[in-house]
């Protein structure tokens, strides 16, 4: 919902769910992250079940079904079990 929510205010069209987008645009090595692209965790099965939007200095925004949307580093214990990967979405960059 949250990731959908921020592309569509960018006037992109974007899967609703995380092993959805995970479907979409292309992947991206960790190390070449760019603020923007989606970063993806497997926290409850084998495909990607969680999405944020990298925001830079190895964070990311996300929304929490607890605490809303809050920045998460990536290298934080508990997400960084779950990394599973990254995608870009070209239209987002070429905005």
């Amino acid at each position: 919902g949250y990731t959908s929510f921020v592309f569509r205010a960018h006037n992109l069209s974007l899967k609703r769910a995380a092993d959805e987008q995970y479907t979409q645009g292309r992947p991206i090595a960790k190390r070449d992250l760019r603020k923007g692209d989606l970063v993806f965790f497997a926290i409850n099965e084998k495909g990607a079940s969680h999405v944020g939007i990298y925001a830079g200095n190895n964070c990311f925004w996300h929304a929490s079904s607890s605490k809303g949307v809050m920045l998460t580093n990536l290298d934080n214990i508990y997400w960084k079990k779950y990394y599973l990967g990254a995608k870009r979405i070209p239209e987002f960059f070429n905005k």
